[in-house]
């Protein structure tokens, strides 16, 4: 699902929506932030994590609400 929506983000232009500073990019890996308590087993349900895929500057908070029609 980050690799489909971070795809959309930067298709963008292809169906004529366009940002200020805008330019072609290559999306990011994709990046998990993991931990667990300590006094719990290690195992794969204990863990909390987040993923996460970092985008350009250019799209940020005032932007994507007026784009986000185009993540389809």
């Amino acid at each position: 699902m980050l690799n489909k929506f971070s795809y959309s983000l930067k298709m963008m232009p292809k169906y004529g929506e366009t940002t200020n500073g805008y330019f072609d990019y290559v999306v990011y890996s994709l990046e998990g932030d993991f931990d667990a308590e300590a006094e719990k087993e290690i195992a794969a349900k204990n863990f909390q994590y987040d993923l996460m895929i970092r985008q350009p500057d250019f799209l940020n908070r005032r932007t994507f609400p007026k784009n986000k029609s185009s993540l389809r």
